[in-house]
């Protein structure tokens, strides 16, 4: 089933409860990948830059799949069960953005060289997000 949201490119007070995304890990020439249900930089980018700042600690939170609630650490956090939530592995960043823009993501938040990198993600295409100015976590 495909969720698909059209896009302008703005975002707006409803998209920020509204706006999916993926988190990976680049590693050993792969991405390993999950789908989190709400992805706004405001609040996924800020947890994500403040409190999986390790490789250990997102490849933790990998390995627990898709994220229906992410949370400062991987304990409090919610996840959907095995029937839904599992990670995904791609060999190019652009085919894992091709297959999380068909599942209605906007957002993608990519740890490699350990540090977090973010694209907004429109159908037109994607455009870097700036991580390093948040503080909301």
């Amino acid at each position: 089933m495909k969720f698909f949201k059209k896009h302008n490119g703005n975002v707006t007070a409803k998209d920020l409860m509204a706006s999916r995304c993926f988190i990976s890990i680049f590693d050993q020439n792969k991405y390993l990948s999950i789908f989190c249900a709400d992805g706004h930089p405001e609040s996924i980018g800020s947890v994500l830059k403040k409190n999986y700042a390790a490789q250990n600690l997102v490849e933790e939170l990998l390995n627990n799949g898709d994220v229906f609630q992410l949370e400062k650490s991987v304990s409090s956090s919610r996840f959907y069960d095995d029937d839904f939530g599992f990670n995904r592995q791609f060999d190019n960043l652009d085919t894992m953005v091709e297959y999380y823009r068909e599942c209605g993501c906007n957002y993608g938040y990519i740890y490699a060289q350990n540090e977090w990198n973010s694209i907004h993600i429109t159908s037109k295409g994607t455009s870097p997000v700036n991580l390093s100015l948040l503080t909301n976590a």
